[in-house]
């Protein structure tokens, strides 16, 4: 009797048996790495709007559009709940901390290069800690591209 061939199903069977285990339970690790990636990429891109149109929005402690005021300390408290809902990390408290006070100050009507301060500090945390590749702010200047 041929036992290489008797035993040659089961040894199939059990391999997809591995595969099937395998996919079960990194399956839900790799969606929530894609979640927290996708969470951390958007609380950057709210804290870069934030830091660029809080300014022109507010001057002197005077709310100049109310409307896009109003905007600002929505971001800011969507980022708080946002960072709430990424994965433990050694500095999210600290992430947390600083979203507490950059709410504050646009509750506070803080002068523009401070929020805008405070804002691109927590924005480079996120993408420090959650290792996420955020797109330039412009194209690169391809003129010099083709001296080489």
């Amino acid at each position: 009797m041929n036992t290489k061939r008797l035993f040659q199903p089961a040894f199939r069977m059990g391999a997809w048996v591995l595969v099937a285990l395998l996919a079960a339970f990194t399956g839900p690790v790799q969606a929530a790495s894609v979640d927290a990636t996708r969470t951390a990429r958007t609380i950057a891109h709210m804290l870069d709007y934030v830091g660029v149109d809080y300014p022109e929005f507010v001057r002197d402690g005077k709310v100049l559009d109310e409307a896009e005021y109003q905007e600002q300390l929505e971001f800011s408290v969507q980022v708080i709940e946002q960072l709430r809902k990424l994965p433990d990390h050694p500095v999210k408290a600290g992430l947390l901390r600083q979203a507490e006070t950059l709410r504050a100050s646009i509750a506070a009507r803080a002068p523009g290069a401070a929020v805008s301060g405070l804002a691109g500090e927590l924005r480079q945390g996120v993408i420090g800690a959650y290792q996420i590749a955020i797109a330039p702010k412009r194209a690169p200047n391809l003129s010099g591209a083709a001296r080489l």
